[in-house]
């Protein structure tokens, strides 16, 4: 089942490809284009932040701790490189008079504090400086942004590496389907990995959630055949590796935002949705009834694949993930309430258990840097969803539906969905994520929308 579901959706990849491969290319080389040192340091930051295999002789799927950091260190200078070459020719004093960059750089200054507690003082300040790093990049772009008074397009293009990322996902699981899941504690127990890439089930599982919601926007949005059949393959495949890589918190994000997307985006959508779900029920229960009378032989391979997930250790519940705030997070609040136990503590608790994260965003950043590094980094991160929620809401009142207004704010909107329902069951935005680098081009889009409202 799991080579068939994998194979079917490399088939839809490629279909993605023959279908929109001019716009996925213009998506990801006008960023290039706009700004060659801003466009480069995007990339590198997202290729630094990304796990890579460089072992060539063996293919094998290999844990994220075995890969090289070296290749980390390479992308992570590059980005500097690329970074410092924009900012010493010109300004950025716009983008940093966004009162959303001083919480970002007090939230990574207390963080750099409390990395003389951490195990692994290297390590620590590694990380929280990617957090620097990123300001500065986040003001550079917006203040290019601001100056140039164009779009930058660097969510679209980073969706485009989201969606390859997937691909690489279903290319491990079809070429060893035995070896893409391994029993290691997690959600349902069950770890997909890909060979290129190589990521955590739940972080395929946000990334397939976020390509859905986001896809499924232009789908909703853009009439034409092509961008329909570019739009519906990559729905398909997000779909495939949402169900391989168990990642219920990923599947309840999508649940959240299909209806808000067939609610919001027109009356006739509406309609659609409501005969979609009938259509939907009544499929599952001739399904299901199918089964019953078959004794189970047609979804037996599909009750074997959730019972396999479902019998591993680990996190099995969100009672499990309550249990483990309430224990270890709040002890490790505690121990110091106001600076933090150490940056990344979890290198320090994961010695004696078998968590290396507390798998809550708000708890670990309590127990890494403490209350004076929680209040920026909270206020950062809802004052920017506040902003997207407002832009949603006042896209609304615009009764075109091919409005690139409405769709920008709702592709937005519905992509924090699965951002967000992940901060609270893992440890994301908070440096070395690829959950940040989205979050941070979402500000970006964000950012634009404000500024083409003045003009």
């Amino acid at each position: 089942m799991v080579r068939t579901l994998s194979l079917l959706g490399i088939s839809f990849f490629l279909l993605f490809l023959i279908a929109g491969r001019s716009r996925a290319y213009d998506a990801v080389v006008d960023v290039i284009k706009s700004n060659r040192s801003i466009g480069l340091t995007w990339f590198f930051l997202f290729l630094a932040k990304t796990i890579f295999v460089i072992n060539f002789f063996q293919v094998s799927v290999f844990e994220p701790d075995y890969s090289s950091p070296i290749v980390q260190l390479v992308f992570v200078a590059l980005a500097i490189l690329s970074l410092l070459s924009y900012l010493i020719n010109n300004s950025v004093d716009y983008g940093f008079k966004d009162f959303t960059f001083h919480l970002l750089i007090i939230y990574a200054f207390f963080g750099l504090i409390s990395s003389i507690l951490s195990p692994k003082i290297d390590l620590a300040v590694y990380k929280i400086s990617l957090v620097f790093i990123d300001c500065f990049l986040l003001a550079a772009t917006v203040g290019w942004q601001y100056a140039k008074k164009t779009r930058y397009p660097i969510f679209d293009a980073l969706t485009i590496f989201a969606v390859c990322s997937l691909f690489g996902s279903l290319l491990g699981a079809f070429v060893l389907p035995s070896a893409a899941f391994k029993a290691n504690p997690g959600p349902l127990g069950v770890m997909l990995f890909g060979l290129f890439p190589v990521l955590h089930a739940n972080e395929l599982g946000m990334l397939a959630s976020m390509g859905f919601l986001v896809f499924f926007v232009h789908f909703m949005m853009i009439d034409d055949l092509r961008s329909r059949l570019m739009n519906g393959s990559v729905l398909v495949m997000s779909a495939i590796v949402l169900f391989l890589a168990q990642s219920r918190t990923a599947i309840v994000a999508t649940a959240i935002g299909i209806p808000i997307i067939f609610v919001f985006s027109g009356r006739r959508h509406l309609l659609r949705f409501i005969v979609f779900s009938f259509l939907a029920i009544f499929l599952c229960s001739f399904v299901v009834l199918v089964s019953e009378l078959r004794n189970q032989e047609l979804l037996s391979p599909l009750v074997q694949y959730l019972q396999r997930g479902q019998n591993q250790s680990g996190l099995e519940t969100l009672y499990g993930r309550f249990s483990l705030w309430m224990g270890l997070g709040l002890e490790l609040v505690q121990e110091s309430p106001w600076f933090g136990a150490g940056f990344d503590v979890g290198v320090r608790f994961s010695e004696t258990s078998h968590f290396g994260h507390l798998h809550n965003s708000y708890f670990q950043v309590l127990a890494n840097s403490g209350i004076l590094s929680f209040i920026p980094w909270f206020l950062f991160l809802w004052t920017i969803l506040f902003r997207v929620f407002r832009r949603f809401w006042s896209s609304l009142k615009i009764k075109d539906p091919t409005d690139h207004k409405k769709y920008m704010a709702m592709k937005v909107f519905v992509a924090c969905i699965p951002l967000v329902a992940r901060s609270f069951t893992g440890s994301v935005m908070l440096n070395h994520s690829w959950s940040l680098m989205f979050f941070l081009a979402l500000f970006v889009e964000i950012k634009w929308l404000e500024a083409e409202n003045k003009m």
